[in-house]
């Protein structure tokens, strides 16, 4: 009895390879300039916006500095709470027994002031124009402040510090333009601070 013969292996069929000139998924150059130009706006408006948070913690720190005897002081702080440490030094000066109440009233006076700016500080890293624009007139006004005293170091700082927080206007407005235009919304990573930004849909 002759042995049948064994089944024939199926023949596999390789999978064709991708051609070399197939092309690959690409991407979209202007979907890719456009995400580039949110990324760039975004860290622009965020440097503006962040400078609230440096004159609040620097103009509490000259306050400090003065009722503790310090002898520096930072010239990117607030003209009120300036004025504010003057006025409670010179009525220390007149009543030694109540300059504790004087300086404690001067320092919690510069509290709140800082804490009104982080609070445009944080508004303004929200993209709220119309509080980002808020704190900047304000800031120009306690510069004025400062003009009076003939301040003249401060003078020039806030108005450097007044050009630097109108480019972050500048871009938080045009960034919340594109997304208006896009009506696209924003993705978040997990991690704290990282955005990214889809475009299209």
């Amino acid at each position: 009895m002759e042995p049948t013969d064994p089944s024939p292996v199926p023949h596999q069929e390789a999978s064709p390879q991708r051609s070399a000139e197939e092309p690959v998924d690409a991407i979209d150059p202007h979907t890719a300039a456009l995400e580039a130009k949110i990324l760039s706006l975004q860290e622009q408006g965020r440097r503006g916006a962040n400078w609230f948070y440096w004159v609040a913690g620097l103009s509490l720190a000259n306050s400090l500095l003065v009722h503790l005897g310090g002898n520096i002081r930072f010239v990117v702080g607030l003209g009120v709470s300036s004025a504010a440490d003057a006025i409670a030094a010179i009525a220390a000066k007149d009543h030694p027994a109540q300059a504790a109440i004087f300086r404690a009233i001067a320092i919690g006076f510069a509290v709140l002031a800082s804490a009104i700016v982080v609070l445009f500080g944080w508004l303004a890293n929200r993209r709220y124009i119309v509080f980002f624009a808020i704190g900047m007139v304000l800031y120009l006004l306690d510069g004025l402040l400062l003009l009076l005293f003939r301040q003249w170091l401060s003078v020039g700082f806030h108005a450097f510090v007044l050009f630097c927080m109108f480019g972050g206007l500048m871009a938080y407005r045009q960034l919340n333009q594109i997304e208006e235009t896009l009506g696209h919304r924003t993705a978040r990573h997990a991690e704290p601070g990282s955005e990214r930004y889809q475009v299209g849909e």
